[in-house]
């Protein structure tokens, strides 16, 4: 064959080669942009996480203080409970006296 047969045979086949390297190039690129991608969609949902894990860390807080106040109110109200309880005693205690001074008064008439 001649150098001008074997070039134009060879032709064809150095396309074919160039198109298909070039498709494997262009599946590369277009792997490369799904992994960035998914990296990035990866990055979000470890954001998301964290943001999840941090407001249910500060509604557990929240939660707590509440419980704590509630304990605290608890004893509040025990606390004036007995100390009304005490003045009523003490009142009773007083209208007792009173009524033993009364009848010692009107003994002594």
């Amino acid at each position: 064959m001649t150098e001008q047969k074997k070039k134009k045979q060879a032709t064809p086949l150095l396309n074919e080669i160039r198109e298909k390297r070039e498709e494997i190039e262009k599946t590369q690129e277009e792997k490369e942009k799904t992994k960035e991608k998914k990296v990035g969609l990866m990055d979000e949902i470890k954001k998301k996480r964290d943001e999840i894990e941090k407001t249910q860390e500060e509604k557990e807080k929240t939660k707590e203080k509440k419980v704590g106040l509630m304990d605290e109110i608890r004893k509040k109200r025990d606390e004036i409970e007995k100390t009304q309880e005490e003045k009523e005693k003490t009142k009773e205690k007083k209208v007792g006296l009173m009524e033993e001074i009364k009848k010692k008064g009107e003994e002594k008439k």
